[in-house]
């Protein structure tokens, strides 16, 4: 008897490679949707992080998913600018 295994990385992709956020009026919330997609053949979890710098003004909606193999999720990205400056 012989036994074989096979091992799938996780692998997910995005729509996009970058979120593009129209100037805004500092409080005033922009949205941007875009697509995530997991592109193995496991289970894929994640959570978005943004650093603590950014966290009151940067948002996902969902924050963390789990993804079945070959899952598309819509996830929303919120930017409300506290101050007028460059980001």
């Amino acid at each position: 008897m012989q036994l074989q295994g096979f091992c799938y990385a996780p692998a997910i992709s995005f729509q996009q490679d970058k979120l593009f956020f129209p100037p805004a009026y500092v409080g005033v919330q922009a949205k941007q949707k875009f697509k995530v997609k997991n592109d193995s053949r496991i289970a894929v979890e994640y959570e978005w992080r943004v650093p603590e710098k950014y966290e009151n003004e940067v948002s996902f909606d969902p924050n963390r998913a789990l993804l079945q193999p070959n899952e598309t999720i819509e996830v929303c990205a919120n930017f409300t600018p506290l101050k007028k400056k460059e980001y």
